[in-house]
């Protein structure tokens, strides 16, 4: 079956495929404030709300730095770079082809997570957690993290935060097991 020509396409000369992308960024933020919204009025009392015991619960932390709490209160430097990022991220989806499917999808995602954390950067100062994977359920042996927690996964995230690792996943799985295709032979 031969391949559409309309397929190579940068998705610049496609506005259907721009004005999807944006809506689909637009309905993720949209997700990621809302949640943390509830989170920051339901949950500021310190309180674990568990959702799947053992394995999910909810509890309010403010991130003043990055993914695992590292670079704490250097919120301007996330600021421009995020600034910088999704300026980048839009280059790179409105010249890709339309046929690159997984690129897209990864990179809507990855902007609808730089976003929902860029607003909370800019409006509150600081990130808002709120989701625990494996909460209080300690490690093997009696190990601990650096820092001393003995927590499984310590570490407490948002929607934003796994729409960026979902979509920084597909660009590595793309990568490692989709080969650019070979070029045209010009004779």
């Amino acid at each position: 079956m031969a391949q559409d020509p309309s397929d190579s396409v940068p998705a610049r000369h496609r506005p259907w495929t721009i004005i999807t992308a944006l809506l689909a960024a637009a309905v993720l933020v949209a997700a990621d404030l809302a949640l943390k919204n509830w989170a920051q009025i339901n949950l500021t009392d310190n309180r674990v709300q568990p959702l799947i015991p053992k394995l999910l619960a909810m509890r309010w932390v403010e991130n003043h730095g990055a993914i695992f709490g590292i670079a704490q209160g250097q919120r301007l430097f996330f600021i421009a770079a995020t600034i910088i990022a999704t300026a980048a991220i839009t280059w790179i989806f409105v010249r890709a082809p339309v046929r690159h499917r997984f690129l897209q999808v990864a990179l809507v995602l990855i902007l609808a997570g730089a976003l929902g954390n860029l607003h909370d950067r800019v409006w509150h100062q600081f990130v808002r957690d709120m989701l625990w994977l494996f909460p209080q359920v300690p490690l093997p042996f009696n190990w601990h993290w650096p820092g001393g927690s003995n927590e499984l996964y310590p570490w407490i995230f948002n929607l934003a935060d796994v729409y960026l690792v979902i979509g920084i996943a597909i660009l590595i799985i793309r990568s490692i097991f989709i080969k650019p295709p070979a070029p045209a032979d010009p004779n």
